[in-house]
Parts: structure tokens; sequence; C-alpha cells
């Protein structure tokens, strides 16, 4: 938490500094709850369930270009964190790392936007069981996500984002069990500074 607002804060006072009247580049900051639809594992010879889970929060960070009127893209990472009703208690924890369009169909204070991303995203289940160890598995993965932006200032806006999260198919190395694929949904508020 340290680190975001030591993030959050350098990117506000670079803003405030440099920002002009065609601000092109922008950092986005959001955060909120996700919700992981049962997850799918198969143990080979062994076991084939859907799992449910637990809520958990979402964190997401991007920087990102707006090279048209309407159209923008964006570099974007994040942490979402959900768990498993296992017998291990999993954590399933999964980082996104995205290149999305944005589309924002209107100028002005209040806008609708929509967007897809493609990438891949590092699953990882953290055991809360011994002697279990720590998976985890680059898979590829897209996102789609809509809501609204308000500017409340000439370079600053705040927001509200629904995202869709698909992740492929992950491995385990340690028991070979297949885990997948993730849908999970996101409501986040969000923040933009533009500079």
């Amino acid at each position: 938490m340290k680190a975001l607002a030591f993030l959050s804060t350098t990117m506000l006072t670079v803003s405030v500094v440099y920002a002009d009247e065609d601000s092109k580049l922008y950092f986005k900051t959001e955060g909120g709850a996700a919700f992981q639809q049962h997850v799918h594992v198969t143990i080979p010879g062994t076991l084939e369930v859907d799992l449910k889970t637990e809520a958990g929060p979402r964190f997401d960070f991007s920087v990102g270009y707006q090279f048209k009127e309407s159209l923008s893209a964006e570099l974007n990472t994040g942490l979402v964190i959900t768990k498993l009703q296992d017998v291990g208690r999993h954590d399933f924890y999964q980082i996104p790392i995205m290149a999305n369009l944005i589309w924002q169909p209107q100028e002005g204070k209040l806008g609708p936007f929509v967007g897809a991303g493609i990438g891949g995203i590092e699953i990882i289940l953290d055991p809360n069981v011994l002697p279990a160890s720590t998976d985890s598995d680059l898979v590829f993965g897209g996102q789609i996500m809509a809501g609204f932006r308000y500017r409340f200032r000439k370079h600053f806006e705040v927001g509200l984002t629904y995202k869709f999260l698909y992740a492929t198919t992950a491995v385990s190395d340690s028991t070979g069990a297949s885990i997948g694929p993730s849908l999970t949904h996101s409501v986040l508020a969000a923040f933009v500074c533009k500079f």
C-alpha cells in the first residue's frame, strides 16, 4: 500500500507540473472487488471438479496515450486476489499484463467508454496448509471493459469500470493438475491523471 501511495503521489505531482492543454499521456489507478466464477480443476486420473471461489480485491495500474480524439491505447497491469474453496484453501492470484484499446465516443465532462485487451496472466496458487508448495504458470488472457469517466478538473478524472478477465488453463508443476479457464468479473473505481 505504501508503494501504491508513493506511485500515485508521484504521478499526481508530475501531472500537475507538466500538464498542458494538449495532454495525451495519462496514468490510471483502479481498485475494487473481484468475483471469480467457479474454477474447473482436473487432477489426472484422480479428480475433476468445479470449485467455488470467494470474492476478493482487484488493483490495476495503467499508463496510456490518447492518439485520437476518442481512441487511446494503454499498458495495464494489476493484481486480482480470490480464494478457492478447496481442501488446501488456496489463495488464487492473477497478475494480468495487458495491452488495451479504449474507445470513448464523446468528449465532455461525463463520458462512457468501452475497451478490450490481450496479453499474459501470471496465475499463482498459494495453499494455506502444509506441506503443499506454491505453484505458478503464465497463461494467455484477454479482457473486455466498459464504464464511464467524469472530468472534475482539466487533467483529472474519476470513473467506474466493469472488467471481465479471461485466463486460459494453468497447469500445476507439482501435481500436474490443470486449473481453469478462469473467468473473473470486477467492479472498479478509477482515478486518471493526464500529463
